[in-house]
């Protein structure tokens, strides 16, 4: 059995730490709609081809896959990608507002109930909360 020198380890472990990321070469079925996803869409969007058109691309490129699996795979996609978040305007803030919150509500009929002793002829004023006439 061969043994190692700690030298041997040391420039082990700086070979090791000074590789650099080695570049893919080989994808799943998956891992390629996931890499052409964008281009897929265009073609479908923009141009459009169909789902079955773009599987007998594919097909002649290498890549066996049905028209079925190819839908299934975007979707995924589609459902795992971070949907944008909506900005709230003040408008739609307030649809969503409590109506206590927005104050108090006063319909256009309502009345103001008339004391003992008073005519609908007799003037009347309203006192504020803070006892001051209005």
């Amino acid at each position: 059995m061969t043994k190692i020198t700690e030298t041997q380890l040391t420039a082990m472990r700086a070979a090791l730490d000074a590789l650099e990321a080695k570049p893919k070469t080989q994808f799943t079925n998956p891992e390629a709609v996931e890499a052409l996803a964008r281009e897929i869409r265009h073609a479908q969007d923009e141009l459009g081809y169909s789902l079955v058109d773009i599987a007998l691309l594919l097909r002649e490129h290498g890549m066996s896959i049905k028209p079925t699996t190819l839908r299934g795979y975007l979707r995924r996609l589609s459902e795992a990608a971070p949907k944008p978040k909506a900005r709230k305007t003040r408008a739609s803030a307030a649809k969503k507002m409590p109506a206590a919150a927005a104050g108090p509500a006063v319909a256009v009929d309502d009345t103001v109930p008339l004391s003992a002793g008073t005519t609908p002829d007799d003037d009347i004023v309203l006192e504020l909360a803070d006892g001051h006439g209005g």
